[in-house]
């Protein structure tokens, strides 16, 4: 009979499905954040301070992937790990917050590792890829300053328009483990066909210019 901690272990593999985690190339990060054109109207970015916890968390809260979240968590969970004080940002429109996005530090003896939590938009404003792109390399600028040697960051298998924004601005997809790899064949052969004419795009603009 099977003891109780494998039958765990066993319960723990089934429902358990790690986050997909990528890489943001530094380089990538440096360019991003250079290119980026002014937000539509409405639209305003700044840093995120303590003062703003609650409100990040009753943000945080309306999606329900991410679960419920306090002030206090905010703070202990986001705010007390950044890699510096401007990397937790707020995206406004009309003065109302409807973004957010923070990068942590995950660093190892050997690396300096920044790693973005909850870059997240609204759903009503995550067609403009001005304002997502403001989000994510804002966000991770200070990783850039302050010379960290990764980037990475992590989403649902679901959500496949976040996935997608990502490998289309350069990310790199992590296969670090047996699931990982299961994580992205099942990632590329359902965008594949998007991912294709994204690249075929790309080329031309790289041609033409």
């Amino acid at each position: 009979m099977p003891s109780l901690t494998n039958v765990t272990r066993l319960l723990v593999a089934f429902f358990y499905r790690p986050r997909v985690i990528y890489e943001f190339p530094i380089a990538v990060l440096d360019n991003g954040r250079k290119s980026l054109g002014p937000l539509p109207e409405g639209y305003e970015y700044r840093v995120a301070t303590e003062a703003d916890c609650a409100v990040i968390a009753s943000l945080l809260s309306s999606d329900p992937g991410f679960g419920t979240w306090t002030a206090e968590r905010v703070k202990v969970e986001l705010f007390d790990r950044l890699i510096d004080p401007r990397a937790a940002t707020i995206m406004l429109f009309k003065g109302t917050p409807v973004g957010c996005g923070f990068v942590t530090d995950a660093s190892t003896r050997r690396r300096r590792i920044a790693y973005g939590m909850y870059l997240y938009l609204m759903p009503a404003h995550r067609g403009k890829k001005s304002v997502t792109n403001c989000c994510v390399f804002r966000t991770f600028a200070p990783a850039v300053d302050l010379n960290y040697d990764l980037a990475l960051g992590e989403s649902d298998l679901s959500r496949l328009s976040v996935l997608l924004l990502h490998l289309s601005n350069g990310c790199v997809p992590v296969k670090n483990s047996l699931y990982s790899y299961i994580q992205w064949f099942q990632i590329e052969r359902r965008l594949g066909p998007t991912l294709t004419a994204l690249a075929k795009r790309q080329t031309r603009k790289a041609i033409a210019e």
